[in-house]
């Protein structure tokens, strides 16, 4: 049996961020008897991905040439499918987009998977006539589309009803996390993201603060990822010397992965991730598995992942009550609390975990 030829667009797998993370976990899981996979690089260099919005003119460029590189490689390769990775935000539109149209051209099928969502983004394209239309008669070409939750899936069919969508939950990967039975040497509170403004940095600083000179209970605020940009670094920084009674229960520890961010999830208590807008944050996930609470805003596919008042909570973005309630709660009621979680590995395994993912992912390739 002929091996099906598929081209994944995507950043450098080796590189930071969801997107190339995922693919470098699928390598492996990859059904290599029948498919074989090939990696097309796309969008800004990982060393100039945060300029990225002070170098329109170089990446307008860059794109161009990619698109050139892009036809030479369909025309000499006749890959029989191309997977797109784009966010619903405005330059990934456009430019994968027109990587549709390419493809398209060399009649080859194309799937389009959706990893960030906006649904002020989405709400702008279906209200506006001219970009409805001009957003369904490029993206009605793709032969078909994968969402990250049930919700998007639905919003979506009402702009492509004719189109195969199909949802698929970010997975984790199952082999780093262990088993644990033991709660009662967690400590602390965990945030995983990119350090920003939209993912409710400033509102977990400041919740800290008064919930430290509230609680007898005393606990540390582990963060770890990269600063967004020097401006919300800036206010970290300045706001954590001007009060020093919060500095010594706050970390600052930067990007982690594999295996050490995993080891900081089962040595934590509490994941939370106030996030203003979000797609479905793989962090979440990972903190399930490793017996974390979770504390998280009702944005993305959050409210499926999570069973609210049961291994965490849902609140309502940029909450300071909300927030800063949970996490009171979950001082009071921690050993209630956490031996609710301990069967979050067995759950997260069936639903999310790597090899579930990837063999949905490999049947959606298959049956094109």
């Amino acid at each position: 049996m002929e091996k099906v030829k598929v081209l994944i667009l995507t950043k450098d797998i080796n590189s930071k961020g969801g997107v190339a993370s995922l693919y470098r976990l699928l390598q492996k899981h990859f059904d290599q008897g029948r498919i074989e996979v090939d990696y097309f690089y796309v969008g800004s260099p990982s060393h100039v991905y945060k300029q990225r919005n002070k170098r329109l003119f170089t990446y307008t460029i860059d794109s161009i040439e990619q698109f050139r590189r892009f036809r030479k490689y369909c025309n000499n390769n006749k890959p029989d499918i191309v997977v797109l990775n784009p966010s619903l935000i405005p330059v990934s539109l456009l430019r994968d987009g027109i990587y549709l149209l390419i493809t398209k051209c060399y009649n080859v099928k194309a799937i389009i998977f959706f990893h960030g969502w906006r649904d002020n983004i989405f709400k702008r394209i279906k209200k506006n006539i001219l970009l409805r239309t001009i957003f369904k008669n490029i993206y009605n070409k793709a032969d078909a589309f994968i969402v990250l939750a049930n919700s998007f899936n639905d919003r979506l069919s009402t702009l492509l009803p004719e189109r195969p969508i199909y949802t698929l939950f970010i997975p984790y990967d199952d082999s780093l996390i262990h088993d644990y039975t033991d709660i009662s040497n967690r400590t602390g509170v965990i945030f995983l993201s990119r350090i920003s403004e939209q993912k409710g940095i400033k509102e977990l600083i400041e919740i800290a603060q008064a919930l430290l000179q509230k609680s007898k209970k005393k606990f540390f605020i582990k963060i770890f990822g990269h600063f967004a940009n020097k401006k919300i670094e800036k206010w970290v920084r300045n706001y954590l010397d001007s009060h020093p009674e919060v500095r010594k229960y706050i970390y600052i520890g930067g990007f982690i992965d594999d295996d050490k961010k995993y080891a900081e999830l089962r040595k934590s208590e509490v994941f939370v991730l106030p996030s203003w807008q979000e797609g479905c944050p793989t962090a979440l996930i990972e903190a399930m598995a490793a017996g974390c609470y979770c504390i998280a805003t009702n944005v993305g596919a959050i409210p499926e992942i999570i069973t609210d008042n049961w291994n965490g909570q849902i609140i309502s973005p940029k909450s300071r009550n909300q927030l800063s309630s949970a996490l009171e709660t979950f001082l009071i009621n921690r050993d209630h609390l956490l031996s609710r979680c301990l069967d979050n590995r067995k759950q997260t395994k069936g639903k999310y975990g790597i090899s579930v993912f990837a063999d949905r992912l490999r049947d959606i390739i298959l049956g094109l």
